[in-house]
């Protein structure tokens, strides 16, 4: 049996040889990171809310993460990073991208605000201008649209609902992207969890009657909060959605919402 010392110096070496480290980088802080992106999917909430509340602090381990040789620590490093929006991170994770010309590069998670230019590419890719088909775009990005306010963001809102009810087509497309999602103010005295879902606009009147909240943690700046919504439609007909909201001088203000699970 190989033991840990022996294993940490393994995992340092091979790490660093692939450039996955920075220099002086702890590698069983990273081993540490690893482990927990490795048991973040679903509704898995424990290693999640470790990593929000550390990420920004640890953000070189996330980076690193995604050049990993493990599909899902790569996908889940990908998913901490866009919850978080850390800047750092998120501009390494857009040059992972073009690193990898554009192949095989899968995008997941939240989107966080505001929106980047290659998110902006990729709605424009599965949303093309005048299209008469369903959108084919993740909920995420259509959320980002909705509390994004810039002019660029309001108009593809503008085609995506005219192309849709132009040709009769009808679908969640509709539902997220509605013009009364709004990126409200929440007060800075006030119940963050109880004004998150009153605000969830995205929430239809029936929705919000069967719904929770739950306030997951803060980030270690806590200038950012992370939250889930779930609710309960019954046995097939539930939901789980992550909030994100970022502090602002009146108080808070939605920073990316997720629909994270459905049964």
């Amino acid at each position: 049996m190989v033991s840990k010392s022996l294993f940490l110096c393994l995992v340092l070496t091979i790490v660093q040889c692939n450039g996955h480290l920075a220099f002086g980088q702890n590698a069983e802080s990273y081993l540490n990171t690893r482990k927990k992106l490795l048991t973040i999917g679903g509704l898995k909430k424990e290693n999640l809310k470790d990593l929000f509340q550390t990420g920004d602090e640890n953000i070189e381990n996330l980076i690193n993460a995604l050049n990993d040789e493990n599909d899902e620590v790569r996908t889940n490093a990908q998913i901490a990073i866009r919850y978080l929006g850390n800047k750092k991170g998120m501009d390494a994770l857009f040059e992972v991208y073009k690193k990898s010309g554009n192949k095989d590069f899968i995008f997941t998670g939240t989107v966080p605000l505001p929106i980047h230019d290659i998110d902006y590419k990729l709605i424009n890719l599965l949303c093309p201008n005048n299209s008469k088909k369903t959108c084919e775009l993740p909920n995420q990005y259509l959320f980002a649209l909705s509390l994004d306010h810039s002019t660029r963001a309001k108009e593809i809102v503008h085609q995506l609902t005219k192309n849709m009810q132009e040709n009769n087509i009808d679908g969640p497309l509709l539902k997220y992207i509605k013009p009364s999602v709004s990126n409200v103010i929440i007060p800075n005295d006030a119940d963050l969890a109880k004004l998150v879902l009153e605000n969830a606009s995205f929430l239809g009147e029936n929705e919000r009657e069967l719904s929770s909240v739950k306030f997951i943690s803060y980030n270690a700046k806590k200038d950012k909060a992370l939250l889930e919504i779930y609710i309960n439609g019954g046995a097939l007909a539930e939901e789980w959605y992550h909030i994100v909201v970022s502090k602002c001088d009146q108080g808070w203000k939605f920073f990316s919402i997720s629909l994270v699970a459905v049964s």
